[in-house]
């Protein structure tokens, strides 16, 4: 008897668990919606360019000494499709729509961040003042 109670203890138990992991799975996803997702492109610490990631577009990024990097947006998502620097270890990162990390060529200085609409909306926000 005491068994069974045991048993019957431990599947509430589980079931509960995976309910609650069902339900914060969900709200994780709905979450990282990339509707209204934007990226922001920046070379040597300095903003260059806001793309939208509803567009379908591609375009270069270039700087000093004849760098490059070509970057294409489509479905939803920013990559490198070609660049100067070396290893082209940016164009092997693929293609991203959401998250922290970002795109990264070091040789080329240039660094590519995926936002979404929601980011945009806080960050008009203040968050403190300094006197």
């Amino acid at each position: 008897m005491k068994e069974k109670r045991a048993l019957i203890g431990v599947s509430i138990f589980l079931g509960t668990v995976f309910i609650i992991s069902v339900l914060f799975l969900f709200r994780m996803s709905r979450e990282n919606d990339t509707t209204g997702g934007y990226a922001c492109i920046y070379q040597d610490g300095i903003l260059l360019k806001t793309v939208s990631l509803e567009t379908e577009d591609t375009f270069f990024v270039e700087g000093g000494n004849g760098i490059y990097n070509q970057i294409q947006i489509k479905d939803g998502s920013i990559g490198v499709i070609e660049a100067s620097c070396p290893d082209f270890l940016c164009g092997r990162m693929g293609f991203i729509h959401q998250g922290p990390i970002p795109i990264t060529c070091l040789p080329n200085r240039l660094v590519i961040e995926v936002k979404s609409g929601k980011e945009a909306v806080l960050s008009e926000e203040v968050d403190g003042v300094v006197y």
